[in-house]
């Protein structure tokens, strides 16, 4: 294993101010330096996800959770998140990628472990605002951005969808220290967040609140990336409904992509699809 490799898995074993784990894997989280036993997260895999490429520079590597007796599967890396770091690493990802080093800044609504936060971060986006609504999320998303050393461009926030005040919150975080006059292009993104019929409404209030907030201050463009799996028709709702009331988008991305050893996926081939709009 390369030098700096090695320094990056020291770093992840024993993960910064957040969390620490024991010989058995279990979590701890650490509240005003004590740390308070959660015997019910444990680590999903025992080889961390590693994501390699040359334009990110050193691998990118994320521990990934389980949780006992609920839903954890904001604490490890989807098919649509794998499927968008690589195509914006790719030669189809070009424009973006331009777009992503030209001072922009970024939202990724919900982040999870925070792939796609760290990968934008290494492609040369100035700040990012990684947001989640699960706690145990944020806290394992800060342990990695930690470990990756990206702390000083990627900051961790929870953001409940369709909270106005908590959208203007995010936004705020995102534009510090940007003079009024010269502010930068804003990035919302977001990877296989569009599963969940529920959440759809709520998803697209945040974004339009984010846009519409966004212009007041700007009277510039906002970036919009998403990309999901395509499990039913539940997963382009989302995309068809900003596309009408916010701007024409594009499919940039339409393939079947093999899903490997990641969690939660089925075995084979699945769909996954990228849309990208300026709104």
């Amino acid at each position: 294993m390369p030098r700096a490799s090695k320094a990056l898995t020291r770093a992840l074993d024993g993960v910064s101010s957040w969390l620490c784990f024991d010989a058995c894997g279990s979590s701890r989280r650490r509240r005003k330096d004590k740390y308070e036993p959660d015997e019910s997260i444990t680590w999903a895999c025992a080889e961390p996800y590693r994501f390699s490429d040359d334009r990110v520079g050193e691998p990118i590597v994320l521990r990934q959770f389980e949780v006992k007796d609920r839903d954890a599967s904001g604490l490890w890396v989807w098919l649509a998140g794998h499927t968008c770091a690589r195509w914006l690493c790719s030669q189809e990802g070009s424009s973006m990628r331009d777009s992503l080093s030209s001072g922009m800044v970024a939202i990724d609504l919900g982040a999870g472990p925070g792939l796609t936060s760290l990968v934008i971060a290494r492609l040369g986006v100035q700040r990012v605002i990684a947001t989640d609504g699960d706690e145990d999320a944020i806290v394992h998303c800060t342990a990695n951005v930690e470990a990756n050393m990206l702390q000083d461009r990627v900051l961790v926030r929870q953001l409940l969808w369709g909270d106005t005040a908590a959208a203007e919150r995010v936004l705020d975080e995102a534009l510090h220290g940007a003079e009024a006059a010269i502010l930068p292009r804003l990035l919302i993104i977001g990877t296989d967040v569009t599963y969940d019929i529920e959440e759809l409404d709520s998803l697209h209030a945040t974004i339009c609140d984010l846009v519409r907030l966004y212009h007041a201050r700007s009277g510039k463009a906002v970036e919009i990336l998403l990309a999901w799996q395509v499990r039913a028709n539940i997963e382009t709702i989302l995309w068809h409904k900003l596309s009408k009331g916010l701007g024409e988008g594009a499919i940039v991305f339409s393939q079947r992509v093999r899903s490997g050893e990641l969690i939660g996926e089925g075995a084979g081939m699945q769909t996954v699809q990228i849309g990208r709009m300026s709104a």
